[in-house]
């Protein structure tokens, strides 16, 4: 069995499978609903919350808390990019009662980023992108309200590829001790 990893962005990742270029996708499950005649398996769940950076007015906010997120500007993805990404925040957004959120549309990550760092706004990202981690970017986890993201296999249903089950619970033990499951 041949294992290439590769890095792309969600509506590649998206076509590449369609196209049966690859078996199989590592996504999130936000983009489940984006692909059609598809079988997933559930990897782990993800810390999710609101990224900003030095530069935005919350970051001089000493007690923050996740109603200061209301009436912000959210940088997301085009629709085309990540079809599932909105539904995330405005179901986080109702939730957790954040009203008055404004969605501004980026054509790629580079572009969200840029306008992140700038101070222009804020955008939902995992603890498990290193961005999140950096010392002038502050990563607010939202409370877990039974909405967590979870990573997930992907694979087209037509697939029979007789190797896809065990590498998927191959992934899935990897994640487990790495302690991310």
């Amino acid at each position: 069995m041949e294992i290439q990893l590769t890095g792309s962005t969600f509506s590649e990742l998206r076509r590449r499978l369609a196209a049966d270029e690859y078996d199989l996708i590592i996504t999130y499950n936000f983009e489940l609903p984006g692909m059609r005649n598809v079988q997933f398996e559930k990897i782990c769940n993800v810390n999710s919350g609101f990224l900003f950076s030095d530069r935005h007015p919350l970051a001089q906010k000493k007690a923050l808390s996740y109603r200061d997120f209301a009436d912000a500007d959210f940088f997301e993805l085009q629709d085309e990019e990540s079809t599932g990404r909105d539904t995330e925040l405005y179901v986080i957004s109702s939730v957790l009662g954040l009203k008055n959120i404004r969605v501004k549309r980026c054509e790629n990550i580079d572009s969200l980023l840029y306008q992140v760092a700038m101070g222009r706004g804020v955008t939902i990202v995992s603890d498990a992108l290193e961005i999140s981690s950096r010392p002038d970017f502050h990563h607010y986890l939202y409370p877990k309200v039974g909405t967590l993201p979870f990573l997930a296999c992907v694979w087209k249903s037509s697939n029979a590829n007789p190797a896809i089950p065990q590498l998927v619970e191959d992934i899935r033990r990897t994640a487990q001790k790495s302690g991310t499951a």
